[in-house]
């Protein structure tokens, strides 16, 4: 009798928390604007978001080792726990889309009940926002780019897995395409530096190329345009033989992509290529296409290249494109 009266004690404690849960609405008010932002994408796609019969917690707290935000439960529009923690040290580090893709993922999880995907597209990257732990081995560096134009496709597939692939996953670029273009040099020459930094006139459309070598392969090398703030970044890892790139909003980066290169040695001359124009911004590791970018926010101002060791630059060029 006592056993019985303590299991309907539980069971009364229990569905009375889950009410009271299922009632409460709480968001950081950091984290509104992206809420907002997800409930208006959903509902250009035909889905209405209604948290009044689920209740809704997006707070700031502490997070699971190695992670920075979670999903207390997983649910669906009508019901299961929508309860989601952010990492504020994180949140903070980061540019808005890539906060914006964490908001994103984890309502995947709790509103739309969308598991962990690790798919992949045809050129590596990945088929959804939703890619998460466990990684395979060869997947732990891949960027999630939701960002600039390939956002758009992103959010469709968080609403609709079936979404066709983007165009983007097939586009290449030829290097010599430039020779059709006409150019003006603004500065050129050689150097043995651990820092370059060069304040240009304001250019809208431009090629930057560099032929450098660092001393060893525990070193690593850094190019930086646009401005200190805001602008794009090329990094290249010695130790790893690894290029990424990403962007800079407000001092804050946001990795875009990162691919291995056990076949080139940094501490040879190689060559770096960074155009940008029509809308786009083109790199190419010495002469092939390595990733394609969104334009500058902002016009090229300065362009600048650091290492943590000696650099040898054997061509330090920028040019404007008519």
């Amino acid at each position: 009798m006592k056993k019985m009266l303590f299991m309907s004690m539980f069971i009364l404690i229990l569905s009375c928390t889950k009410r009271e849960l299922s009632n409460t609405i709480f968001v950081e008010p950091e984290i509104q604007p992206y809420l907002d932002d997800f409930v208006a994408e959903a509902a250009k796609r035909g889905y209405v978001v209604d948290f009044s019969d689920t209740g809704l917690i997006m707070e700031f707290g502490e997070t699971p080792p190695g992670t920075s935000a979670t999903c207390l439960g997983r649910g669906n529009a009508h019901e299961g726990l929508h309860h989601m923690i952010f990492d504020k040290e994180a949140w903070d580090s980061r540019t808005p889309d890539n906060n914006a893709s964490r908001v994103y993922h984890e309502l995947g999880h709790c509103e739309l009940s969308r598991p962990h995907d690790n798919t992949r597209l045809v050129n590596n990257m990945w088929k959804t926002i939703m890619r998460g732990q466990p990684f395979a081995s060869d997947e732990e560096g891949i960027a999630r780019a939701f960002y600039g134009f390939r956002k758009p496709y992103y959010i469709d597939e968080l609403f609709d897995a079936d979404t066709p692939s983007p165009f983007w996953t097939t586009l290449q670029f030829e290097y010599d395409e430039i020779q059709q273009l006409q150019t003006e040099t603004l500065t050129s020459f050689s150097a043995v530096s651990d820092t370059i930094f060069e304040l240009l006139q304001t250019v809208e459309q431009f090629e930057f190329e560099s032929i450098v070598s660092i001393e060893n392969l525990n070193e690593n090398l850094y190019f930086q345009w646009g401005t200190k703030e805001n602008g794009a970044y090329l990094n290249i890892h010695g130790r790893d033989k690894t290029i990424v790139v990403g962007i800079i909003e407000n001092g804050r980066t946001y990795r875009l992509h990162q691919k291995n290169h056990p076949d080139i040695d940094f501490t040879k001359k190689n060559k770096f290529t960074i155009r940008e124009q029509s809308n786009f911004c083109k790199i190419f590791v010495n002469e092939e296409f390595e990733f394609l970018l969104d334009t500058l926010n902002t016009p090229l101002l300065s362009i600048g290249l650091d290492s943590d060791g000696g650099a040898a630059v054997s061509l330090f060029k920028v040019s404007k494109i008519l």
